[in-house]
């Protein structure tokens, strides 16, 4: 049972520096070494299918989710790929990309925690919403719209493993006082998720649009923004929500503008969204979450 009580004055504070030291000094969980290899190889260019199934093949899990996803109805395949050499020719770079960052964010969850669970689960809808309204809107990179989504909420991940008890707290509250995550962790730790986030993605070495549109995802989305991923990931938050993966905190409806453009104004097609969602978050969760 999680406890009401507040904590100490004197342990709250401690929180706060453990969090501010981490932030500040960059004392961020390091990307697996196989899936830091595979990013740098992609990012460099100069890299052939083959050496990338070489050293995909030294782990494991990846090298399963990557012939998962190349299976999957995504890329309808007559016939599934059998190796990972061929696994690589179907999903292409980006993809590749996609399933090795997604594969060092799903190492930060605790396995025991109920809402680790929930926030990973909330993390791949969004990503699935993402890349359905990239589509929907013509962005011109879907995938990474899908990575931005998959990881937006990436730096609660890290809150909780530093405030297991705490974080949980707080999310507990959040059922029956609705507020904004980012008010009360500022509150509780003198920062939030989004720049805890996009300073992980710095560490990482994915920053650029991906890490701007974590750091503002919960700002006013505006569709004639000079950069269109962090409208994208705000709707698909929104999007999750209202098919019912959402991560406690209210997420508001988009503005009448946005939704007329969405095609979401009468509410029949916000219905057939939510139904799209519903129905791809079914089909993909195998392949993100293994259950």
């Amino acid at each position: 049972m999680i406890s009401n009580a507040e904590p100490a004055p004197q342990e709250r504070e401690k929180v706060r520096q453990y969090f501010r030291a981490v932030l500040d000094g960059y004392k961020l969980p390091s990307l697996p070494l196989v899936v830091a290899k595979v990013i740098k190889l992609i990012r460099d260019g100069d890299v052939g299918i083959a050496m990338l199934a070489r050293v995909i093949a030294d782990d494991p899990a990846l090298a399963s989710r990557v012939l998962a996803m190349s299976r999957s109805g995504y890329f309808a395949q007559r016939t599934p790929p059998s190796s990972l050499l061929d696994a690589i020719k179907v999903i292409g770079f980006k993809n590749l990309r996609v399933i090795a960052v997604a594969t060092a964010a799903q190492g930060l969850l605790l396995s025991d925690s109920k809402i680790s669970k929930k926030l990973w689960s909330h993390s791949v809808a969004v990503a699935l919403a993402a890349r359905q309204i990239a589509f929907r809107v013509g962005y011109s990179a879907p995938e990474e719209a899908y990575l931005a989504g998959l990881l937006h909420d990436i730096g609660q991940m890290i809150l909780l493993h530093g405030d297991r008890a705490g974080y949980e707290q707080m999310a507990k509250r959040l059922e029956t006082e609705p507020a904004a995550w980012t008010a009360i962790e500022s509150a509780a730790y003198e920062l939030d998720h989004a720049g805890m986030g996009r300073s992980l993605l710095k560490a990482w070495d994915i920053g650029g649009d991906i890490g701007e549109a974590i750091l503002s995802h919960h700002e006013t989305p505006m569709l004639h923004w000079i950069s269109l991923l962090p409208t994208i990931i705000e709707i698909a938050d929104y999007l999750s929500a209202a098919a019912g993966f959402g991560f406690y905190a209210t997420i508001d409806r988009p503005s009448d503008d946005i939704m007329q453009a969405l095609g979401w104004a009468d509410g029949a097609g916000l219905r057939s969204a939510i139904e799209d969602l519903t129905a791809e978050f079914g089909r993909e969760n195998v392949l993100l979450m293994g259950n």
